[in-house]
Parts: C-alpha cells; structure tokens; sequence
C-alpha cells in the first residue's frame, strides 16, 4: 500500500507563512514483504484499431505482477498507477487493468507506445504496437456501371418499372503504425496487402442519393432509377467519410445469359501458413458436387450471367419478380426437394447435368406471394416468361465406400446428353400458364426470389460439347437420364409419337432403297465379270487358231512342192495350168510305170 502526504517544516518562536509552492509531498508505501520490482503484462504486443471502423471498443487485459525478495509473485494490478504516453494513439483505464482504443483516436498508430505503472519507486512500461486503418479505405463494386435488364420489368406504385442489375460491395483496409523516425510500416509487411473490412463496416455504408440506387440487408447495391451517385464509408468517432465509391444507374439495356447452377455435395478445406509472413494464413475451401449415399442432401446456389461478361447471385433479387423452377433430368439419380432453399437428394448412381433451373420473370404484372398457387394459377395473359435456362452438375457414387473428398473417380463412360437440354432460341416465348407451357420435365420445385429485381439472358442453354453425362458401367442399359416426367411428356404428345413413327418409315424406307439397289448392281457385276473372262478366253483361241493355220500352209506348201519335183522328173510335160485330181494321182502314177 502507498501513501501520499504533504509535509513542510515550521520554526518555533517565529512566523512562519506558508511556502509559496506549498509543502513537500512524499509517498510512503507499505507492504508485507519486501518487493525488488513489478512488471506488467499483456496477452499481446499489439493493438488493432478497428474502432475507427467499427466505433466498437478494442480492448487488452493487463496485468502487473510484483516480485519479492524471496522470489515471490504477487498480483497488484489494483495497487498501482498508470498512464499512457499518448492518448491520442492508446489509452488505459482508471484501474490500470485494460489498455483500450475507442475510435476517437487520431488514426495515427505507433510501432511502440509506451505506458507505465507505478507502484512506490517502483516503475514498469509496457512497449505497445498500435495499428490503425489507413485512410480513405479502398471501397470497390464488382459492377460500377448498373443497367436495366432487357426483357425483366415489374410492377409498382407508379407503374412498370425496369428491373437493374445488382453489384457486391467490397472495403478493403491497410493498418500502418509509424516507427521511432517517423516512416510508415504496414501491418502485413508491405502496401500490396489488404484486409478484407466488409463486415466490419457493413452498418456504416452509406448511399448518396437513395432514389439512384440503395442497399439491401446483405449491402447489395440496387439500381433503381438512372443517375449518379456514390457509396460512403462514415465514421460515427470521425465527422467525415472513411472511404467512397462511385456508381452509375443507367437505362441501357443489358441482355441476360444462361443460369449457371453450382451443386454443392461437401466442402473441404486446407490450411497453409505463408513462408514469408508468420501473420498470413492461406485458406482454400472447395466444393464438391459428389454425393455418395443415398438420400445425401445437396445445397444449391443459381447465378445469372449477364451480356456485360458480369454475374450475380439470384438471391439477391426481390421476391415477387421472379420464378425459379428446378428440376431433375433423372429422377432415378437425383430428385429435387421443394422449399425456400432447394436441396438435391440422392436416389441411384448416374451423373452428369441432371439439374435443369429456369427464370420465368411476369410482363409487368402484379404477383403474389404464394410460393406454389401463384405463378402455377397465374390467369390468362398474366405475361409470364421464360428468361434465362441452366443446368447443374451432379454424380451420385454409390457403389464405393465413403472416400476422401477430391478423390479421382475412374471407370465412368461418358454419354452425350446435350440434346436433351437444347431447346428453341426464341428467348421471348411467353406463357400464360406455368402448368401449360410443358417447360417442366420430371421432378419440380418453384421457389421465388428475394428483395429486388434481377436479369438473365436468352433463356435458352446453348449446346456445349462439354454437357456430358458421366455414367457408371453396371448402368449403361439403364436410362437413367430419361426421367418418368420426361417419359409421360412424350405420351401426352401425340404430335412427338407420329414424328418418330415417320422418321422411322423414312430411315426403313432409305435402309430398303438401299439393299434393293444392292440386290440389282450384284447380276450385273457379276454378267460384266463374266463377259470379260469370255472376251479374254476368246482372244486365247483366235492366237492358237491363228498360229495352226500357218503351220497347215507352210506343210501344204511343202506337199506341193514334193509332187511338182516327182511329176518333173518324168519325160511327159504337164501343163502347170492343169489340174490334177487327187482320186487319180494313183492312176497317173500307175500309167507312168507301165
């Protein structure tokens, strides 16, 4: 224990009037035993102001420890006095127990404040690292120009209105502290390095001109008429902005795309520490679209992609603008469960782009908030579109035990099933009833959006390449990805049955012309065949024939010859102009020798 006490000295017999600085002022402490020094301490070395942020407190627990003689360590926290060696950077409460920042801080940090406690002659400091956010905070859009969406209108107070885009806020903070020279030093060791601050200002953000746009809950900023304004970060410590953004509305068009629908089965996370900062941990989170047991449930998250190469998440347009219709291309794989937030549950093995999500949006038409019985009892001419189309992609593994996420599957073969989602690229197609419009196929589930408005593109899925349907082996004969929807749908269509009956008397007709035309080319191929070798054989005969018809002349010759030297070689002379029968050559002969 310490006590103060004012003393000064007085003389006997004399006047003594009272010192112009008044007495002396000495302390005396007390204690049990005898105390060689006090230390304090602190969970951390350092403080972050986010109070400026936040105007929330951020506060750090001290205690002081005294030291005896003998070794001893006792708490005397409540024993001594403190103070900060600048209040405009850190501050310390009246009983010395917590070091604190409110907000009303300069929002100059230091690398090393000092605060000291007394107990006695006894001192001891504290060397404390303060950060504070560097200002103006970095406030970007992941969309600073909002359009209208063509084609997407609904119903207000003063009439039809166009439906604008949405864009995401993002604040990004630096915190710096100043060194003993004066320079800056950064929290995460260098300028390049930003603190995602979002949430901590999200009840801070601010729009300049409500009637331009606004923010929602979620502080998506939404278009509603065409103009200029900007997006504020304020401070309710500070009397100015922390940081701003400008945002245009305007009423140009933009043409909505396809639905892009992400299944997600399991999340899996990996943790690593960054080699050059102790402070940076990297975070990697992925999603799966596996199931692997049946009845295993599967989230889903549906995004509009739009003309401007932008996208943004369905939610985030207002409920009552829009209808989103999912359904399963194979309800023996996968069936979709109705509700405010869609599931997918596994029913058999089979995979591929079995999830098919389309946008109906009302042609400026009041709606009501009835989740089945308004869109699906909507009364004739009540507009209603289609907007934009999408698949998901999902596999269900059965077989296999429950492995690792990120596991490669192999053995699957691979069935294009891309005709199946390719329809008519008419995008303005319209309906006047959500039951009669035969867009749904097998299972169904209707849910509606959110608090504002939203756009998509040409309804339509544009025929990829890349839609493939994985399926396992031992369901190759199975048509799993022909749902009993799908199945029905084409009973119901007598239209369809006779299109395949002709296609099928066409393609028999065409196989028939085909083999007939066969049947007559085979006889004459084989009689053109067959004349050939005739002609070939024939030309063999002509050159023997040829060849004996000048042998017989040549022995003819030589007969010839042999009778004229016999008959020349008698005294009778024949004429050469006579002619001798052959019958009386012997007689001829016989009279020569008589």
């Amino acid at each position: 224990m310490t006590v103060s006490a004012s003393w000064r000295v007085e003389y006997s017999g004399r006047k003594n009037p009272p010192p112009p600085h008044g007495g002396v002022v000495s302390s005396f402490s007390f204690t049990d035993r005898e105390i060689v020094g006090i230390s304090p301490i602190t969970e951390s070395g350092m403080i972050i102001n986010t109070a400026i942020l936040t105007s929330e407190p951020v506060s750090l627990p001290v205690i002081v420890l005294a030291v005896g003689h003998d070794g001893k360590v006792s708490d005397i926290t409540t024993a001594v006095k403190c103070q900060s060696s600048n209040d405009d950077i850190v501050k310390v409460s009246s009983d010395c127990s917590t070091l604190f920042v409110d907000g009303s801080e300069s929002g100059v940090g230091s690398t090393c404040v000092g605060v000291e406690f007394l107990l006695g002659t006894l001192s001891g400091s504290l060397c404390l690292s303060v950060w504070a956010p560097v200002v103006p905070l970095r406030v970007s859009l992941s969309d600073n120009e909002l359009s209208a969406i063509e084609g997407w209108n609904h119903y207000t107070e003063n009439g039809c209105s166009p439906v604008y885009q949405r864009s995401t806020v993002q604040v990004l903070a630096q915190f710096s502290a100043q060194g003993g020279q004066g320079q800056l030093t950064y929290l995460l060791g260098s300028s390049d390095w930003f603190v995602d601050a979002t949430e901590m200002v999200r009840n801070w953000l601010r729009v300049e001109n409500p009637r331009v746009a606004v923010l929602d809950k979620q502080s998506n900023l939404i278009g509603l008429h065409p103009g200029k304004t900007s997006v504020h970060v304020i401070s309710n410590q500070w009397d100015g902005v922390l940081g701003s953004c400008d945002v245009i509305v305007t009423s140009e068009h933009v043409t909505p795309g396809d639905l892009s629908v992400q299944v997600v089965g399991g999340l899996g996370m990996s943790i690593n520490a960054s080699p050059a900062h102790p402070a940076v941990v990297t975070a990697t989170v992925t999603a799966y679209n596996i199931l692997y047991q049946r009845g295993q449930e599967a989230s889903i998250s549906v995004w509009l992609q739009f003309s401007d190469d932008s996208a943004t998440l369905l939610s985030t347009f207002s409920r009552g603008t829009f209808a989103l219709r999912l359904s399963s291309l194979a309800e023996t794989v996968v069936a979709v469960m109705p509700g405010p937030s869609p599931r997918v549950v596994a029913q058999g093995e089979g995979g591929g782009p079995l999830l098919k999500a389309e946008l109906l949006v009302t042609t400026c038409k009041p709606m009501t908030n009835s989740v089945d019985g308004d869109l699906a009892n909507s009364k004739e001419g009540s507009g209603t579109k289609r907007l934009a189309k999408g698949s998901g992609w999902i596999r269900v593994n059965l077989d296999s035990d429950l492995r690792p996420m990120g596991s490669e599957e192999a053995d699957f073969e691979l069935l294009d099933i891309s005709d199946m989602l390719v329809e008519s690229s008419d995008r303005d197609v319209k309906y006047s009833n959500f039951l009669d419009n035969d867009i749904l196929i097998g299972n169904v589930t209707t849910v509606k959006g959110d608090d504002y408005y939203d756009k998509a593109g040409d309804g339509m899925i544009a025929r990829n390449d890349l839609e493939r349907a994985v399926l396992t082996p031992n369901h190759e004969e199975s048509a799993v990805f022909f749902s009993p929807g799908l199945e029905r749908e084409r009973e119901e269509k007598p239209e369809g049955t006779e299109l395949g009956v002709g296609v099928g008397a066409v393609l028999s007709l065409l196989c028939l012309s085909v083999l007939l035309f066969l049947v007559k080319c085979l006889p004459c191929a084989l009689r053109v065949r067959r004349m050939r070798r005739k002609d070939m054989n024939m030309e063999g005969v002509e050159g023997v024939v040829k060849e004996e018809g000048e042998e017989g002349k040549e022995e003819e010759a030589e007969d010839v010859a042999e009778k004229i030297d016999k008959i020349t070689s008698y005294p009778r002379v024949i004429s050469l102009h006579e002619t001798i029968p052959e019958e009386k050559e012997g007689q001829s002969d016989q009279s020569i020798d008589h």
